[in-house]
């Protein structure tokens, strides 16, 4: 999120002003520019990643397309990778052990992250996909530029397709009372929500730590519950400012998440979770890896285990501990298991008509917000606390 203190508020407040007083021609440039200033400002490294990944997408629109060789494709998208793998996956991949070796001349341990890397890679992968199926035209350096570098989602997305936000971002839709209504109403959720509800329950951290856990088996039964609210209420925050940020330049950001806590069963936790990771998971992982998978495994098979394959990435998009691949692989096994109970039961007559009875919509929602709730242990802690945590008094 681009608006931690007053001054990137009052910042944007400026850009939205003039971006509305300008002739429409000369919009784009000036959202393009700035946004990428406001980046700047609270992060170098991030501005000048922006324009890394801005001269990436102009070489794709150029090297790639229908019947392009595949190597270029690979080496734009390896490229686009490049910096993400070696600043935030170190010690995932084992590089912070051959750097310790001796074996890699450059401690990249030393170099910061760039603020809102995970979401600006995944913007530039998105378009140099697209632009290799060739599903997304042309278009200037100016707009590009705007699309990575789009101010209200660049640091935390949402993770709009180019598909979707460069055709607003070249024909913004028309600035009205009902929109500005709405994009505040938007901003003040998302402030609720940040800096009244996950702020306070932040609060009480310390009562959740990992030593608190060990030696607490209340505090540990209710540290999923916990975790999982702050989590929504902060990220659920920062997207609802951002849609309502976008909504005040004329774009539509996509929704993020649509009362996820709420649902009856894991598949529908997912489509309401993260909205934007979950879409493009689906349509870069796991629809390519079920379709090439669907012949050797047959398509049931393929599906889950791209399900699977993508929740690990999922998991790895979150961090670069090992707690994180537990965490995907988690939810994976979740999903596929709840896959295969659908597929199994279809077509019997006792469960279509369990499935009818309303009452059972709450102990079907108690069990899914218990296993959501477990797998925020992983999410949370590093597998030497967890170790710690289960190898005390409190679960004994």
């Amino acid at each position: 999120m681009l608006f931690p203190s007053l001054i990137n508020w009052l910042a944007f407040l400026l850009i939205t002003v003039i971006y509305w007083l300008l002739p429409p021609p000369r919009r784009l440039a000036w959202l393009a520019v700035t946004s990428l200033a406001l980046l700047a400002f609270n992060d170098f490294l991030a501005a000048l990643l922006v324009l890394y990944l801005l001269l990436l997408c102009a070489l794709a629109q150029r090297a790639l397309g229908l019947g392009h060789p595949r190597w270029r494709r690979i080496l734009l998208l390896g490229a686009c990778l490049a910096p993400l793998v070696l600043l935030k996956y170190q010690a995932l991949l084992g590089l912070d052990a051959l750097q310790n070796a001796g074996a890699l001349p450059l401690d990249f341990s030393a170099l910061a992250v760039p603020l809102g890397i995970s979401y600006l890679t995944f913007k530039c992968l998105m378009f140099i996909v697209a632009a290799a199926r060739a599903s997304q035209p042309p278009c200037s350096l100016t707009a590009l530029a705007a699309y990575l570098a789009f101010a209200p989602a660049a640091s935390s997305g949402p993770i709009d397709p180019p598909q979707r936000l460069l055709k607003q971002l070249l024909s913004p839709a028309r600035f009205d009372l009902d929109r500005l209504l709405y994009a505040l109403y938007r901003i003040a959720m998302g402030v609720i929500f940040k800096f009244v509800l996950a702020d306070t329950l932040a609060e009480v951290a310390d009562s959740f730590s990992y030593g608190a856990l060990a030696v607490s088996s209340t505090r540990l039964l209710a540290f999923g519950p916990y975790y999982g609210l702050k989590l929504y209420f902060d990220f659920a925050g920062y997207s609802h400012i951002a849609i309502g940020a976008g909504y005040l330049l004329g774009v539509k950001c996509m929704e993020n998440f649509a009362a996820p806590l709420l649902k009856p069963n894991i598949s529908e936790f997912w489509r309401s979770w993260h909205i934007s990771l979950t879409s493009f998971l689906r349509s870069h992982i796991f629809q390519p890896c079920a379709y090439r998978w669907a012949r050797r495994l047959g398509p049931q098979r393929a599906a889950y285990a791209a399900t699977f394959i993508a929740f690990l990435a999922c998991g790895a998009w979150h961090g670069d501990g090992l707690n994180y691949l537990l965490w995907g692989a988690w939810h994976g096994l979740l999903l596929v298991l709840h896959q295969a109970f659908l597929r199994a039961t279809r077509k019997r007559p006792l469960f279509r008509a369990l499935r009818r009875q309303r009452w059972l919509a709450l102990p079907a929602w108690a069990l899914t917000f218990a296993l959501v709730s477990l797998g925020w242990l992983l999410f949370a802690f590093t597998l030497e606390q967890l170790a710690y945590i289960f190898s005390h008094g409190a679960v004994q």
